[in-house]
């Protein structure tokens, strides 16, 4: 439905939309760079509900994302649906073969939580903690409450069940969840590494000659390898896995849940990603 051309057209047209914002965002923050690019992200946060003004009527889950990501800055927002209201911010992602219809708000709200600095946290580690958490850790707790859904349901083996449903329609991690999760992760990279803003950075990730692969087909590769190995993805884990924070399952799983749910989900997730990384993908 969506041939190579136009979606490598659609991903300059995006990428300008995230351009045109940070302009206005620079106006706004009377040249701050490093705002302006919150204020971006924080645009598409609010547009996908990923938490409003901390003195609004918001849910647990979006207060939980104003802790790893910030308020939002609700007069931004206006100024952008004032400024650009004929904005097309549909987006269709040119790294899969079918070009499904990519979910831009969580991108968003993953990049805005990654960028974001908790005070003195780096120190305590609370900041990889939270990073995880706002990320494809949150979603694979997430996917603990569809484990114990299908047992409900009469499942018996939920570790094969977990592994034939992660990452698929209509769960708590369907597949979009992740691409947004690990497109953030490697789209924030590239800003750092390069000190680039993150229009350019997106543009730069999804956009790239036609006889070469694009940064986000080799998604799941380009993130293991900047983290070490897939050793890295065990410890993380395992960190979130641990009973020494047990409160972020509690708040992710809305409740107290058995182990075995988290086990079943966690295991899941690690085939799945080193399906993608030996893949090439």
């Amino acid at each position: 439905m969506h041939g190579f051309a136009s979606v490598t057209d659609q991903t300059i047209r995006m990428s300008q939309n995230f351009e045109n914002m940070f302009n206005l965002a620079m106006e706004y923050t009377e040249n701050d760079a490093k705002k302006s690019n919150m204020l971006v992200l924080q645009y598409f946060r609010k547009r996908g509900n990923y938490g409003g003004s901390l003195f609004s009527n918001s849910s647990s889950s979006n207060l939980t994302w104003n802790t790893v990501a910030g308020a939002i800055d609700n007069n931004y927002c206006n100024l952008v649906d004032t400024n650009l209201s004929d904005m097309n911010l549909n987006y269709y992602d040119p790294a899969t073969p079918n070009h499904y219809k990519y979910d831009i708000n969580h991108l968003c709200a993953v990049a805005n939580a990654l960028l974001y600095e908790l005070g003195d946290s780096e120190e305590s580690g609370m900041d990889i903690l939270t990073n995880l958490y706002s990320g494809w850790g949150g979603d694979m707790l997430s996917f603990a409450i569809d484990v114990k859904e299908a047992e409900n349901n009469g499942v018996t083996d939920i570790e094969e069940w977990a592994k034939d449903n992660i990452c698929q329609s209509n769960s708590h991690f369907p597949v979009s969840d992740y691409y947004g999760d690990i497109d953030a992760i490697n789209i924030v990279n590239l800003m750092n590494e390069l000190k680039i803003n993150f229009h350019s950075a997106f543009r730069l990730y999804f956009k790239t000659p036609l006889q070469e692969k694009s940064y986000a087909e080799t998604r799941a590769t380009r993130y293991i390898n900047s983290v070490g190995s897939t050793s890295y993805i065990e410890w993380a884990c395992d960190l979130l896995n641990s009973d020494e924070f047990d409160i972020f399952k509690y708040i992710i799983g809305e409740g107290t849940m058995n182990q075995k749910y988290y086990d079943a989900a966690i295991a899941a997730f690690k085939g799945f990603i080193y399906s993608e990384y030996v893949a090439g993908r």
